[in-house]
């Protein structure tokens, strides 16, 4: 009974226990599903969110590609805008050069008419005094003799017919010049870059070309104009250098009687290159300018062409009288023909290659009495550059002064001007560089180098205390040559700087100015150099007279280079050493005939400035 109830006290528990599993088993399984349903619900709600945003992404989509589609659309609007736009560029570009072809064109017209105009003018000029001769003959029953005042001669000018370019302005050079025939340099002197020829004239064998008053070739008073009205910068005139060269051009011409008339000029510095003119061959004229600050006018002998049609007048170049000069130069301008009446002119009376315009040829005047017989030695001049210190323009005052050697001294601590880069080709060494007038006493400096540099006051070298100098690489041809320079002492430093002049460590002068108010001019003695090249000139000061210490000053200006020729040149005198005396009074100073101051010890080597028999002058750039 016992064991019974144990049983079913065992079997009544574990129904208890399985019941309360079940019970357990069944609660869990609730709340799991509470929690599965909860997270069911999460995912769909987060799978509607995920759902939305996936919506709004396509939306975005789509409204971006719209945006694309409308920024290609813009593209293609603009590409295609600057498509027309470039079009129309090419279009208003091929207008724009239709526009010039058609102005170059009524250019052309406009200038043909002018010329016509002046022809019409001439010829009616003409057949006005024609008329007025006619009606005075008929008035008084006389055949009165019938004279053209405009070309002097006597002769009947029916009509003038000009060159083209007759005056040689229509291609403006400014300032400078243009060498267009093939180039003659022996000396390999600097010249212009070339440029094309845009004139009617031929320029032949030498150094033939256009220059224009204030250039290198020393032009003075060519005209401004041509006769169709062109004008350049500066006045132009066609240039004739060497033996051989040509200027020519074939006009158009009627048959009938011609004379040519023309100015013409010498180069100054320079002899005369004698020219010959000619139409088709036939020599009208031969002669050379007298004047180099003026142009002459000159009317050649007649010629009759017997057919019209294209004649070439030509100028030629047939070198310097005697062929004296190796740089013979003649300018030419205002170049016109005359045709005349031949039973009424006058212009071949007294034979040929006569013209009562052109004055007579002159040799040069013969020395003065006393003069030195060097005075015709001089056969160029050459300058150095920035002969006269005015290139590194320096300005005006009293600090108008620059020291350019690298070491100075500067014993008493005197203020000085801020230091500049030294731009000139000048060489500085020991206190020695460039002053301008009103700046350390400086009075009387020339304003201008022979390339036509200037500066604000006028500049000059200087050379303080022993040891400095100035000196320049020249290139120079194989000859023999002197240096002539000015100089001063600068005032209150009294006396002034000691110096020497060498060619190549050859001393040509050695003295020391001795007045502080004006320039004296100095030609030193001669150097035979045997090769071409670069040669070394330089100016060195050794100090005061008997004072190698003190503040000592000489200023040197206007520097110049002779080629001269040997058999004219008077012998050179020893170079002494300075002396340990006071340099000579003023009143015991010399002075050649040009004013040139010469030192006792080197008196005989200087001469005056040559004359007309210069034969030529150079500027190194």
């Amino acid at each position: 009974m016992k064991e019974t109830l144990t049983f079913i006290g065992i079997i009544t528990f574990a129904i208890a226990l399985w019941f309360i599993t079940v019970s357990l088993w069944f609660l869990r399984g609730q709340n799991d599903k509470k929690l599965i349903d909860s997270n069911n619900q999460t995912i769909s709600s987060l799978q509607d969110t995920i759902k939305s945003k996936d919506d709004l992404i396509a939306k975005n989509k789509a409204v971006i590609d719209g945006g694309n589609a409308t920024l290609k659309s813009l593209q293609d609007t603009v590409q295609a805008k600057d498509d027309t736009i470039a079009k129309d560029k090419a279009l208003l570009e091929a207008k724009d050069e239709s526009i010039k072809s058609l102005q170059g064109d009524m250019q052309t017209k406009d200038d043909t008419i002018a010329k016509d105009k002046i022809n019409l003018d001439a010829r009616d000029e003409v057949i006005r005094t024609l008329k007025e001769n006619i009606a005075a003959q008929q008035a008084q029953g006389t055949q009165a003799p019938q004279e053209n005042v405009a070309n002097g001669n006597g002769d009947v000018v029916l009509e003038k017919i000009y060159p083209g370019d007759n005056g040689f302005d229509a291609q403006d050079m400014g300032t400078g010049l243009q060498v267009f025939g093939p180039i003659k340099n022996p000396n390999n002197v600097p010249m212009p870059d070339k440029v094309p020829n845009h004139t009617p004239w031929k320029f032949g064998d030498g150094n033939s070309g256009i220059a224009a008053n204030g250039s290198g070739y020393y032009v003075s008073n060519a005209t401004n104009g041509d006769s169709d009205g062109k004008t350049s910068t500066s006045g132009q005139a066609g240039s004739l250098e060497y033996k051989g060269s040509s200027i020519s051009q074939s006009i158009a011409l009627p048959a009938g009687t011609f004379t040519v008339t023309f100015d013409f000029e010498s180069r100054r510095d320079y002899a005369p290159n004698e020219i010959e003119v000619s139409i088709d061959g036939t020599a009208l004229f031969q002669g050379s300018p007298t004047d180099t600050n003026n142009f002459k006018k000159v009317t050649t002998r007649s010629i009759t062409l017997t057919s019209k049609g294209k004649h070439e007048l030509m100028f030629r170049a047939l070198g310097s009288a005697g062929d004296v000069s190796p740089y013979p130069c003649t300018f030419i301008d205002n170049v016109y023909l005359n045709r005349i009446d031949p039973t009424k002119s006058a212009t071949n009376k007294g034979g040929p290659f006569q013209d009562i315009h052109l004055d007579p040829i002159q040799n040069p005047p013969p020395p003065a009495p006393g003069a030195s017989a060097d005075d015709s030695s001089v056969l160029e001049k050459i300058y150095p550059k920035d002969n006269g210190f005015d290139a590194q323009d320096l300005g005006a005052g009293a600090m108008a002064y620059q020291y350019f050697g690298k070491e100075i001294t500067n014993p008493q601590d005197a203020p000085e001007p801020d230091r500049t880069p030294n731009h000139t080709p000048w060489t500085f060494s020991g206190n020695a560089g460039i002053a301008a007038n009103e700046s350390w006493y400086i009075t009387g400096a020339t304003n201008g180098d022979s390339d036509g540099k200037t500066s604000t006051s006028g500049q000059v070298g200087f050379l303080q205390f022993k040891d400095s100098s100035i000196s320049q690489s020249v290139t120079l041809p194989a000859g023999t040559y002197t240096v002539t320079f000015d100089y001063k002492g600068r005032a209150a430093y009294e006396p002034a700087n000691q110096i020497t002049v060498s060619i190549d460590g050859t001393t040509l002068f050695q003295g020391a100015p001795t007045d502080v108010n004006n320039f004296k001019k100095v030609r030193t003695n001669c150097i035979t150099l045997t090769t071409s090249g670069k040669h070394d000139l330089k100016f060195c000061g050794l100090g005061g007279d008997g004072d190698v210490t003190g503040d000592h000053t000489t200023f040197i200006d206007n520097i110049c280079i002779n080629r001269i020729d040997p058999k004219k040149a008077p012998p050179n005198k020893e170079i002494v050493e300075p002396a340990a005396t006071k340099a000579p009074e003023p009143s015991k100073k010399h002075l050649d005939s040009d004013g040139l101051d010469i030192t006792e010890q080197n008196k005989a080597d200087h001469s005056p400035a040559p004359a007309s028999g210069l034969a030529g002058s150079r500027i190194l750039q």
